[in-house]
Order: C-alpha cells, then structure tokens, then sequence
C-alpha cells in the first residue's frame, strides 16, 4: 500500500471532485431537459422542479470548486493561480485544462443568469440557457482527456452513461411523439457531435501513450516528473 502524502491526499479529492462536479452537472443538465420536455407527474412533481434544477447546479459549482482547489494545491503538478482560473495558461495539458476552465465559468454564468431572467425576459434567458449543453460538452472533453481514471471500466461507463442520458433527453426533445423532425440542423450536429467525439476519444484518450500525446511530449506534466 503506498503511503499517505499530501500529494496523493490532493490529487484524490481533486479526482473525487471532479467526477463529483460532472455527474451532477449531468443531473443538472437531464433535469433541465426533463423541465423542459413537461414530464412532470404529481409523483414527480415534488422532484423535478425549477427550484430542484437550481439547487443541483449550485452542488455542481460547489464540487468544480473543490476540485479546481485541490488540483491547484496539489504539489506534483505544481499549478499557480493564474493557470487554474486562466485557459490556456497551464502548463500541463494546456488545452484540456482551458476546456475544464471555460465549461466552469459557463456553469457560473448560467447558475447566475437566472438572477437576469427579470431583466432580459424568458425568451432570452433561455436561448442563454442553451449554452448549458456547451458546459456540459466542455466538461466532458476536459474529463476524459485529462483525468487519470479515463480508461478504467468506472470511468468509461461514467463518461458512456452520462453521454447516453443527456444525448437520449435530447432526443425525446428534438423528436417528439408523433415522430417528427422539428429541429433538423441540431439533429444533424448531435449526430456529428457523438460521432466525431466517439472516434476523438477511442484514437485519443482510450490510446496507449495519449499522456505524452496530449502534454506535448512531457510525460505527466508533474512538475516532480519534469525536474527529475
């Protein structure tokens, strides 16, 4: 059994957090496609509320915030500031990070926009609202392609099983009963979306050597890696 470090304290709830942080992303996103698709029963309708949507947002930003601390207190890697709350300034996997960093800020915006809805109105408001699903895309990216779980059978059928129930939600939305192709363009680029992200990730991250792939050549990025 290795021993106990701080690093290795860090980078586990850096780990947990995330994961945390994206399956209720993902709740948030399913209940907001839920709300708007009208399923609401009087079983569910102490459950999926708007005041139900908001509350699982705000757990989503409360863990992408413990995870951002601990992977910016985490001594291996050896992230500043700057590099956890700017895109493209890390050092490690510079890209990937800037994904995770933008889809944090979109999910702070959206979380907060609800506060505008009175100011802007409904209609704008939700076409604002759509920029979830660039979140949840984002998040998603910067999971698989910087995580250290990503290939291990939890971590696929996270990844796999989120994608299945936020792309079936979309669906149900885009193709309501009787079937009938309301939104052709969205179809079309969901389809392109899923595709191009499936065979991103089986000749990417899924790929042995992605890890020097994917930080140009340096190994882990850890600064401890680096210096040795």
């Amino acid at each position: 059994m290795p021993p106990i470090t701080a690093s290795s304290i860090t980078w586990d709830i850096a780990r947990a957090g995330g994961f945390v942080a994206y399956l209720l992303l993902t709740a948030s996103v399913g209940l907001g496609l839920a709300l708007s698709l009208g399923w609401r029963t009087r079983r569910w309708n102490r459950f999926v509320t708007n005041e139900t949507h908001r509350f699982v947002t705000l757990l989503a930003l409360v863990f992408t915030g413990i995870h951002t601390v601990a992977v910016a207190l985490d001594p291996f890697i050896g992230f500043t500031p700057a590099e956890v709350l700017v895109p493209l300034v890390a050092h490690y996997r510079p890209l990937w990070v800037a994904l995770g960093i933008v889809a944090a800020y979109l999910m702070v915006a959206i979380w907060l926009s609800e506060y505008l809805r009175p100011h802007v109105g409904y209609a704008w408001w939700r076409r604002f609202h759509y920029l979830s699903f660039a979140g949840f895309i984002l998040a998603l990216i910067h999971g698989i392609a910087t995580g250290s779980d990503t290939r291990t059978v939890w971590g696929v059928a996270i990844y796999g099983g989120s994608v299945a129930l936020v792309g079936g939600l979309l669906i149900a939305r885009m193709f309501p009963a009787p079937p009938k192709l309301r939104h052709p363009l969205p179809a079309a680029f969901l389809v392109m979306g899923v595709t191009l992200g499936a065979l991103g990730t089986f000749r990417g991250p899924l790929q042995p050597g992605w890890n020097k792939i994917a930080n140009n050549g340096h190994g882990s990025g850890g600064t401890i890696q680096q210096t040795s």
